[in-house]
């Protein structure tokens, strides 16, 4: 584990040939997630969907102890889309194929709650995932 006071599990979604992932899935177990929400979706060729233009790390679990490397990685969209998730690797930066960021102009803003939070994890930088 991570140290962290409470548990967490990052799962990436898989979809069938033509399906891209936008974003990891964090659940606050170490459990399957029971019921993801939607997170992939179908490249038809419209424009509805484009690959991020690269990443920055947003956190890592330098200084945890933790017995995983984890990083986690937004997504920098193209001009008019939105990247709607993170991606969590063992510390390489993710490829531009492995997920899409969506058109702007097909969203609506939502609502969020956290998910996790390192508190007690010790490492160097602190993060929420929501």
């Amino acid at each position: 584990g991570s140290g962290a006071d409470d548990d967490v599990s990052i799962w990436r979604p898989h979809g069938a040939e033509g399906f891209y992932r936008l974003g990891d899935y964090a659940v606050a177990s170490h459990n399957k997630p029971s019921n993801p929400a939607a997170l992939v979706a179908k490249d038809d060729g419209s424009g509805a969907l484009a690959k991020p233009v690269g990443y920055s790390r947003v956190w890592s679990d330098a200084g945890s102890g933790a017995d995983r490397d984890v990083s986690l990685w937004k997504p920098t969209a193209a001009a008019g889309y939105q990247c709607l998730g993170l991606l969590a690797t063992s510390g390489a930066t993710p490829g531009l194929d492995d997920m899409r960021c969506v058109w702007r102009g097909l969203l609506i803003q939502g609502g969020s709650f956290e998910v996790w939070n390192d508190s007690g994890s010790g490492a160097d930088k602190d993060v929420g995932i929501y």
